[in-house]
């Protein structure tokens, strides 16, 4: 149960660097809760009558009969594990102990995918066995392509790979063939066609096209992806994007936290992150949330970011038998802002982009301090000086995260009012949504920091609080530890 009076979580606000924004020490908290999620031969969990075998991950350690929710979350939900697991992997080169983990993930997978003849199962008993009772999801193919393809080469030595490619194959075949189907969406609520889905198979897709040994599906999957660029479009309605195209009126059809999830995963659909529908669209999402929760009120008066939900409209909060019930922010989505802002950093950067100001974005850039229009040249003092801006906004997400967690796990959701942590706890997802910020922000400042003149405008007021080190990670604080 969480604590309802205890202090928010102490942040210093004046930090600019990595290092600073994730500080070591959290970043070792979480990734020990997250990898307790984890089941391996070592770390066995039981439910409802089995027993987890080796890859299971788990979306929350919580169940019904816990003080914090009425869910049970003892399950493996195929887009959270193969979310988490491309996280994971991020962290291979660091710590070679987890490619075992990644073996265990596919073995997971196998297991599973003889289990079910569904290749669109989306959740699973922690046995490798489906959970019947329940609905099938459009992105799961396409989320274990991807997770699939980034293990690939650390595991490679560890399976049989004939195996691993007609596994592949099978999940290209589904993509194939069902990609224009109805399904429900990422928070199994709507069923219709969604942004999201489409933006997760069409990046599937494109990391196929060109595999040894799928040739004979090169002109498929070329169509398909020309085809969902088209559907793409569709969603584009009254200059932003929305979630889903669906027969039945539901809120979260409209604006949705996932199509900025699906634009990331996605490095834009096709387009540039900074394309100016897709900044109309964040706008709209972030400015209906920084009035809809009361906390972001007294959080943004402190300097903190803005806490986010899902969708307007939204009543699930983890303890639906309790009478009242209101959407709550989510880790996630709080923190799917910041990683946008410091990828669109990068892609400004690496791309020598100038940044463009114009009446259809100017309510976006005005949410982050840049409030006049017209075109901010790359390389001068005043772009640098923007580009700190957008990392300051990003990093004010991650503050407001670490302000509502208790300095050491995360939850799902927090309390719109109170701020404090709700529903179940150890999210694997949020924490997923940490590491990825942190790995976002250290390539975002290394690619700020490559830009001629940096040193001058702005190093002296990021490195005030300290030694600048070259990495963003926790890995050597992390390896002191290990």
């Amino acid at each position: 149960m969480y604590l309802k009076n205890r202090p928010f979580h102490s942040v210093q606000l004046d930090q600019h660097i990595p290092e600073q924004v994730f500080p070591p020490d959290l970043s070792i908290k979480f990734i020990a809760n997250l990898l307790n999620n984890f089941c391996t031969t070592s770390n066995r969990i039981s439910d409802e009558g089995v027993t987890s075998i080796p890859g299971a991950m788990i979306a929350s350690p919580s169940r019904e009969e816990d003080p914090e929710t009425d869910q049970n979350y003892v399950y493996d939900w195929t887009r959270d594990s193969g979310l988490v697991i491309m996280e994971i992997e991020q962290l291979i080169d660091d710590f070679h102990w987890l490619k075992t983990l990644l073996v265990n993930y596919y073995q997971f997978v196998s297991a599973s995918f003889k289990t079910s003849q569904f290749r669109d199962q989306a959740k699973w008993k922690i046995d490798g066995t489906p959970f019947v009772n329940w609905g099938h999801q459009g992105d799961g193919p396409a989320t274990r392509i991807l997770a699939l393809q980034r293990i690939e080469k650390h595991i490679q030595d560890k399976i049989d790979c004939k195996e691993f490619d007609s596994i592949l194959e099978e999940y290209l075949k589904w993509v194939l063939n069902n990609y224009q189907n109805d399904t429900v969406n990422i928070w199994e609520e709507v069923k219709g066609q969604h942004f999201y889905t489409y933006a997760i198979n069409y990046t599937a897709l494109s990391m196929l096209v060109s595999r040894r040994g799928f040739e004979n599906y090169t002109n498929q999957i070329n169509t398909a992806m020309n085809d969902m660029i088209t559907k793409r479009n569709q969603f584009i309605q009254n200059s932003y994007v929305k979630s889903s195209i669906s027969s039945t009126t539901a809120s979260g059809n409209d604006l949705n936290i996932d199509v900025m999830f699906a634009l990331y995963l996605s490095n834009g659909f096709g387009q540039n992150l900074s394309t100016d529908t897709y900044l109309v669209t964040i706008e709209k999402i972030v400015r209906y949330f920084r009035e809809e929760y009361t906390i972001n009120n007294a959080d943004t008066a402190l300097g903190f970011g803005i806490s986010l939900g899902r969708y307007p409209g939204d009543v699930y909060d983890g303890e639906m038998g309790s009478g009242i019930n209101e959407g709550q922010p989510w880790f996630i989505s709080t923190l799917i802002y910041g990683t946008y802002l410091y990828r669109l950093v990068r892609e400004y950067a690496e791309n020598q982009r100038d940044i463009i100001i114009n009446d259809i974005n100017a309510g976006f850039f005005r949410l982050i301090g840049l409030d006049s229009k017209g075109t901010i040249t790359f390389g001068t003092a005043k772009y640098i000086e923007s580009l700190t801006k957008i990392m300051d906004a990003a990093n004010r997400q991650v503050f407001s995260c670490r302000r509502h967690s208790d300095g050491a796990h995360l939850s799902e959701q927090y309390n719109r009012y109170s701020g404090f942590m709700s529903s179940v706890r150890d999210l694997s997802w949020s924490y997923k949504e940490y590491f990825a910020a942190q790995n976002e922000c250290s390539l975002a400042y290394s690619a700020i920091k490559s830009i001629r003149g940096f040193e001058a405008e702005a190093e002296k007021k990021w490195t005030k609080r300290g030694k600048l080190r070259p990495s963003g990670r926790f890995i050597v604080a992390m390896q002191d530890e290990m």
